[in-house]
């Protein structure tokens, strides 16, 4: 698809959307960059689909995105609406694809059938039809029917009383053009400032003293590393995925924004120079689930959870934060551990996704997940048993599995489930009987 920019900085260009996600904002690194104090850092983005069609979405923007003049959240583009970021307006067209073009995820794109030509003008009764009741056919006079002249004054009083039609009208649009803005002057829309949703930067930094790298020491120089987040910050106790925890000698926990993953002098693997050694106070592996507890809760915060009445919907817009890698710590033991934070849009609230194997006795399986929550956000390893929270900074998930063959099919444990094993699991219940 192909962006026309009819008005705005970059008025007249015309713009490719190419790759999986096309991003649109105020901030360095968007791949198309607006110059406008109306528009957002991360403003919206474009996804392809495997039609060839194009899904907008808006990132909680403060002045809204607006496809055919109706703000959205996010709605699927033909080809042939008008779009507004700010101040800049663009026309949306549907680029020529190649026969035989087939989507990254889908066996092939179909092109969309030809619209059916349009039908003849319906020609006009005969003059013998049916007429309206009351109506009489009245034949053509062979001679021209004259036209009263008008007088010069009567012309005049015409042409005054179109005059004050005409003023009365311009004063009527004008008088609600002032409304119009002076509303919106007050509303703060050409401040420049941000009224709405906060964007994901913002969000990151909220839910970060309830965020945890977890190593796990495994012995003989060998480990793992995951993600884990604040449960109840006075009691110390941290809650993970159980394939984070599985098969471990030692488990160490550690804060901030750049982790050095090392070595402790004894050789075992540990969060770095500033981590605390922690204790497994209860794993589940059929739930995935597992918690850990240390004795030095410094700086931890317990983290704010989705209010019990209330459920996460289709479409709602979560964050993934956590500690991705892409290599195990016992391949990479000085690979730096980096916080990030992930968007993405809720698919399925709840659902549910088959056991996952293990790969060896120290990586056993884990599952069936009961109770998920699907989702578009990317989860990686590594971001495995991190918080995903809404744009509130409230818990609605524990990332913890993707789909390798569905490509943006990722998955979360919901806060219900969580809600309902963790309790049992710090009074020392064995949730999976026998485990």
């Amino acid at each position: 698809m192909q962006l026309r920019i009819n008005s705005g900085p970059n008025a007249g260009q015309t713009i490719d959307i190419t790759g999986n996600e096309f991003t649109v904002g105020r901030e360095a690194g968007n791949d198309l960059v607006l110059n406008d104090t109306k528009v957002s850092r991360r403003h919206a983005s474009f996804k392809g689909l495997p039609d060839g069609r194009v899904t907008l979405y808006d990132h909680g923007s403060s002045n809204g995105t607006f496809v055919n003049g109706q703000r959205i959240q996010s709605t699927v583009l033909n080809g042939s609406e008008q779009i507004q970021i700010g101040d800049s307006t663009f026309a949306a067209a549907t680029a020529a694809a190649p026969a035989g073009a087939h989507g990254a995820t889908s066996p092939g794109q179909q092109q969309p059938p030809a619209p059916p030509p349009p039908a003849p003008p319906q020609q006009p009764a005969p003059p013998t039809a049916q007429q309206p009741q009351g109506f009489q056919f009245q034949t053509p006079s062979p001679e021209p029917i004259g036209r009263p002249s008008r007088t010069q004054s009567a012309i005049q009083r015409i042409m005054l009383a179109r005059a004050v039609n005409r003023a009365t009208i311009v004063g009527v649009i004008a008088i609600v053009l002032i409304v119009v803005v002076g509303g919106l002057a007050a509303l703060g829309v050409f401040s420049g400032e941000d009224t709405g949703l906060p964007e994901a930067s913002e969000v990151v930094p909220q839910v970060e003293p309830s965020t945890v790298l977890v190593v796990n020491d495994k012995g003989d120089g060998t480990g793992g590393r995951g993600t884990g987040w604040v449960w109840d910050a006075e009691q110390g106790l941290i809650v993970t995925n159980a394939h984070v925890t599985a098969g471990g000698q030692s488990w160490s926990i550690a804060q901030g924004k750049e982790i050095d993953i090392q070595p402790d002098e004894s050789g075992a693997l540990s969060a770095g120079a500033m981590g605390r050694p922690a204790q497994r106070r209860g794993e589940a592996l059929c739930e995935d689930i597992a918690v850990l507890q240390v004795e030095d809760k410094s700086g931890l915060k317990t983290i704010a959870q989705l209010p019990d009445k209330e459920d996460i919907q289709i479409g709602d817009q979560v964050i993934a934060v956590g500690y991705p890698s892409s290599a195990t710590a016992s391949e990479n033991p000085a690979l730096d551990a980096t916080l990030t934070g992930n968007s993405g849009d809720v698919a399925q609230p709840h659902t549910t996704f088959p056991a996952i194997p293990g790969e060896s006795p120290s990586d056993p399986a884990v599952g069936p997940y009961q109770d998920v929550l699907q989702t578009d956000t990317v989860i990686n390893q590594g971001n495995s048993g991190g918080p995903l929270v809404n744009f509130e900074a409230q818990l609605v998930g524990m990332n913890s599995a993707k789909n390798n063959e569905n490509v943006g099919q990722n998955y979360a444990v919901t806060v219900q489930r969580i809600r309902q094993i963790v309790p049992r699991l710090i009074n020392g219940e064995e949730v999976c009987g026998g485990e």
